[in-house]
């Protein structure tokens, strides 16, 4: 999406597709899993960055468009794109995964990431008024953060007595935490605070967008904000390092507390280093487009397309790194890393030519809101 007169921003383009590449970098990290189990690992651990930043950024462009005037029928473009997001968007992952879960008849009724930034940006259509206040997005955003605490809690001491209340509880927030756990769904709850927390941020978009906040000062201050949640992090590691030092088995509630690797369901150390890190990303890329070099511009171009195109690549993503392996029986061996490099090119000339068709168009469904026209692309 753009803002107001249809200008794109690069810094945040770039960061949508960069995010992206971490997505795929987690991909082929599955893929490569039972041949290569520690560099998958490794690999997965890096790609995590990737879900929470696209969804405080995707939370981010809506609270900017928010805060943004402008002549088009914004509640109509976000309710089209949020139900695209939630039919055909959902439909082509659940295919993309159905190969490798059981089938179609399986993987439809998963819950993906792609669901839950659909479901807010419909909800988000008719709160528009109220998201235009800087405010009332900084109220949501502390709501959020408490139900992200509230929802690691439950996670931790409600185990639900009957299989009906232990799906729900895994389908709303990842269900119960345990060695052997793992979730079917991505947690809808924590997913949609970690969307709200990016409305704030939003605003300060807004005000780069309209020439009122240079980058440099954008940029330093999510670079201030997310070098204070990885600190956070990194001394809550730092915690576990100590009890392990002292030789003392700590409780499995504090285990999972510390481990920033806990991601269904989220624990605080995952949200606290991935958010941060995140927040650094994007801060960087604020940093890098204010310098006049050719070679750094071409660079955030290069993943700005990527990012222009995004859905459309994280889809393809799925199906370049899962399911055309399979279907042509290619194994993971020493040459592997030829296919991640060659899958990156060749999503980044497709994303080209799905920019240069205005591909973003075709994701609605054309619905006109309050007898107003509809905005396409």
């Amino acid at each position: 999406m753009s803002h107001g007169g249809g200008k794109r921003i690069l810094p945040i383009d770039a960061t949508r597709g960069l995010v992206m590449l971490f997505s795929c970098l987690a991909h082929y990290a599955w893929w490569i899993h039972a041949r290569y189990g520690d560099l998958s690992a490794t690999l997965l651990g890096i790609g995590m960055v990737a879900t929470p930043t696209f969804l405080f950024v995707s939370g981010a462009m809506v609270g900017m468009l928010s805060a943004t005037p402008g002549e088009r029928d914004l509640k109509s473009q976000l309710f089209n794109r949020g139900l695209f997001l939630l039919t055909v968007g959902h439909l082509l992952i659940a295919l993309t995964e159905a190969h490798l879960n059981g089938g179609l008849g399986k993987t439809i009724w998963g819950v993906n990431v792609v669901d839950e930034i659909g479901l807010c940006t419909l909800v988000a259509a008719f709160l528009l008024p109220r998201l235009a206040s800087f405010d009332f997005c900084v109220r949501l955003a502390r709501l959020a953060a408490l139900v992200l605490l509230a929802a690691w809690l439950l996670n931790l001491w409600w185990l639900p007595s009957d299989q009906l209340t232990l799906k729900v509880d895994e389908l709303l927030v990842g269900g119960p935490v345990s060695g052997v756990h793992f979730a079917a769904h991505s947690p809808i709850v924590q997913h949609i605070a970690i969307y709200v927390l990016g409305l704030p941020l939003g605003h300060v978009f807004a005000g780069f967008a309209r020439q009122q906040v240079p980058a440099a000062v954008v940029a330093s201050r999510l670079q201030r904000l997310g070098a204070w949640l990885l600190g956070s992090a990194l001394l809550l590691r730092a915690l576990r390092y100590l009890i392990d030092l002292a030789g003392s088995l700590p409780s499995p509630a504090v285990d999972l507390t510390l481990r920033v690797t806990e991601k269904i369901p989220p624990s605080p150390a995952y949200l606290l280093f991935y958010g941060g890190c995140g927040l650094l990303l994007v801060g960087t890329l604020f940093r890098l487009s204010a310098l006049p070099r050719a070679r750094v511009q071409g660079m955030l171009e290069w993943l700005a397309v990527i990012g222009r195109a995004s859905l459309f690549v994280f889809i393809l993503q799925y199906f370049l790194y899962w399911t055309l392996p399979d279907l042509l029986n290619i194994h993971p061996n020493a040459l592997s890393p030829v296919l991640f490099v060659g899958n990156v090119l060749l999503m980044r000339y497709v994303a080209g030519l799905w920019v240069a068709l205005r591909g973003n168009r075709w994701l609605t469904f054309g619905i006109k809101l309050d007898g107003v026209p509809s905005h396409r692309g």
